[in-house]
């Protein structure tokens, strides 16, 4: 069995307020330990494009509402 790493380049593009634990610098950070010649057999899968749906099973609509004005 292998472990499965699932992303997408759309992914660095997430903006987040200054401090938060999930931002795209981290991530980056993440990826560039991953292109270590013992990470190459990990198994990787381009992530689906989420609908709105989605974003509203962790986001509030307020919030998601601002973000597509």
């Amino acid at each position: 069995m292998s472990t499965l790493l699932v992303s997408h380049p759309a992914f660095l593009d997430h903006v987040t307020p200054p401090g938060h634990p999930e931002r795209a610098d981290r991530l980056r950070a993440v990826e560039r330990i991953l292109e270590a010649e013992k990470f190459q057999t990990l198994a990787r899968e381009l992530a689906p494009l989420a609908g709105v749906e989605a974003a509203l099973l962790a986001h509030p609509e307020s919030h998601v509402a601002r973000i597509r004005e």
